[in-house]
């Protein structure tokens, strides 16, 4: 198990920056930072992981504690700008993140890139944000029936095949990690539909769950971008 601690003199490397693109996909009072993951043993990845604790006995590949340590330092200043006292994003039971009371936020990497997002309570329910690199075809064609559900809205003639079924990916992740304090059990990509799709935005519904109507449906935003799909879903109060 793994921590990233952080105090008040605490600078982050300065790779780390507020990446105006992805902050175009997220509501105006979202924090958002993101980074290159560093190589091991390189100037920033030795300064991250002095913030890293490992847990006596624990067993974690170096390259996991790096691209850990990028997504809670990028948390970390995400929440600071955000206004939380504790820019502390801990380790919850099921490994996922348990941000600091009175904020939501969500945190997504590639074996090159990472990304997270903080939001208040005052003003968000649930915050879901995913950065995917573009499908090659074989792995389009691979995950085609996990990924696409008959209730999908069709691939539109200005994106890719490839493009397309990325966003579908993303976009679902997104969802996912946004709604996933509203459920016990963990959704799969068969339970959410992507029933509309433009150029910047993506609408989305989750049929057969009795949710209430704040998280049965809503809208997200997109971006294709550098070889990656980039997506955001903010659940609003």
């Amino acid at each position: 198990m793994l921590s990233f601690y952080v105090d008040n003199c605490w600078k982050p490397p300065g790779s780390v920056q507020r990446n105006a693109l992805l902050q175009s996909i997220l509501p105006r009072d979202c924090w958002s930072y993101s980074m290159p993951i560093p190589s091991e043993g390189s100037e920033n990845a030795v300064a991250l992981m002095e913030r890293v604790a490992i847990k006596l006995g624990a067993r974690v590949a170096p390259k996991r504690a790096i691209e850990f340590a990028c997504g809670r330092c990028c948390a970390a200043l995400a929440l600071r700008s955000a206004g939380a006292a504790a820019a502390i994003v801990s380790v919850g039971q099921d490994r996922k993140p348990v941000w600091p009371m009175g904020f939501v936020g969500s945190i997504t990497h590639t074996d090159h890139y990472c990304w997270a997002a903080a939001w208040s309570t005052e003003s968000g329910l649930g915050l879901g944000i995913d950065s995917e690199p573009i499908l090659d075809p074989p792995t389009a064609a691979d995950i085609l029936s996990l990924v696409r559900t008959e209730t999908d809205v069709a691939s539109p003639a200005w994106l890719s095949f490839e493009e397309y079924l990325t966003i579908l990916f993303s976009a679902k992740e997104s969802i996912f990690k946004a709604v996933s304090s509203s459920f016990e059990n963990i959704l799969d990509f068969q339970d959410v539909s992507i029933c509309a799709l433009t150029r910047s935005n993506f609408h989305w519904r989750i049929p057969a769950h009795g949710l209430d109507r704040s998280i049965a449906k809503g809208s997200g935003r997109y971006l294709l971008w550098a070889g990656m799909c980039h997506s955001a879903v903010a659940v609003h109060r």
